[in-house]
């Protein structure tokens, strides 16, 4: 909601929907999962994953956050999170958060990623 009354353009569309339950159709440049897979199990995070992968375009990415707490749950590491995203990406990058200890960011394509 803040995006998209702060930042519109006519080639921009936003979708806010719940992946654990539905899904929007079509095909997307960027998927944003912000606090991310911890919420979820894993076989629905493993769901939510599979689901964006289809629905984003040749060149697209995911990317989102993450706040691992270890030993909490099942995801208690960078390479737990890593892990799970190499089950269907080619190209994964995860940084920890200068201001919040224990968050990542993950990014996740299909394509070679540059970041800066």
């Amino acid at each position: 909601v803040h995006a998209s009354a702060n930042n519109c353009a006519q080639n921009i569309t936003y979708k806010f929907c719940d992946f654990s339950i539905d899904m929007t159709v079509g095909k997307f440049d960027s998927i944003i999962w912000n606090r991310g897979p911890e919420e979820f199990n894993k076989e629905i995070a493993e769901k939510i994953i599979s689901g964006a992968k289809v629905r984003l375009s040749e060149d697209g990415i995911m990317t989102g956050s993450s706040n691992i707490l270890k030993n909490s749950g099942w995801l208690n590491s960078p390479s737990d999170l890593e892990n799970l995203l190499s089950g269907y990406f080619s190209h994964i990058k995860i940084k920890e958060s200068d201001f919040f200890s224990g968050s990542y960011y993950f990014f996740a394509s299909e394509k070679e990623l540059r970041l800066i």
